[in-house]
């Protein structure tokens, strides 16, 4: 007869740390193709849902903080030119808005691309690949996802 009062028993199975087991491989073409298709709004949820993938992977987290506040400052920045778009050249305020916002989001956006690239990294580096920052500054989600079925493909 079993005791109803025991504690459950389970086997443990640890999960794997390291590598890229968590990301599924995604051709780079399809990352330019929903890029051109969406004009350029399938990159910061490239970036958002890779993190979350590379902050279950890696013990150095992204901060979900920053996170949210370059998505919050790109959609600002959206909306500026939006507005600047609609209202024409002789509001030159708004212009001015619109180039500032744009401007910081995409500093923003570009240091996220590297805190990613930092994380990706370190847990690639035991399977012997390195990350280009030249091109991960001028590529950036096209390199990394490169990078990451790279990855995938020499782990195997």
């Amino acid at each position: 007869m079993e005791n109803v009062y025991a504690a459950p028993q389970s086997d443990v199975v640890e999960v794997a740390q390291g590598g890229v087991s968590g990301f599924e491989r995604f051709s780079t073409w399809y990352v330019l193709l929903l890029a051109i298709v969406t004009l350029g709004l399938y990159i910061p949820y490239w970036l958002y849902s890779r993190t979350k993938v590379l902050n279950v992977q890696s013990e150095d987290q992204i901060s979900s903080g920053f996170v949210w506040a370059t998505l919050l400052l790109y959609v600002l920045a959206l909306c500026a030119s939006i507005a600047s778009a609609a209202a024409g050249p002789e509001v030159s305020e708004l212009v001015l808005v619109e180039s500032g916002a744009s401007l910081i989001a995409n500093v923003f956006m570009i240091v996220w691309v590297f805190k990613f690239r930092n994380r990706l990294q370190k847990l690639i580096a035991p399977l012997q690949l390195k990350t280009n920052p030249v091109l991960t500054f001028f590529l950036q989600a096209f390199y990394m996802q490169y990078k990451v079925n790279e990855a995938i493909d020499k782990q195997g």
